[in-house]
């Protein structure tokens, strides 16, 4: 009785598990990669936001953007505090 090839042995483990370790670092290496990226453009955003509005912006604009937010978020508060009621 003929047997097909033998292709078990400690070197096609090694090279299978060899493989799923490279596989398993290149996963964690994007995924540090990406964390940098999103932690880099937050840190972007955070440097545009913190600047002072620009000198040509009305400030009766600026306090009525105020008025603005104040009054919508105290909307959103309302309806989220009648959830709870």
């Amino acid at each position: 009785m003929q047997q097909g090839p033998h292709v078990e042995g400690p070197g096609v483990a090694a090279s299978v598990g060899g493989a799923a370790e490279a596989e398993q670092r290149h996963a964690i290496a994007v995924a540090v990669a990406t964390a940098a990226v999103t932690t880099a453009q937050a840190a972007v955003e955070v440097a545009r936001l913190s600047r002072p509005a620009p000198a040509h912006v009305n400030p009766r604009e600026i306090c009525a953007a105020i008025v603005i937010q104040t009054a919508f978020r105290g909307y959103l508060v309302s309806g989220f505090a009648s959830c709870f009621s």
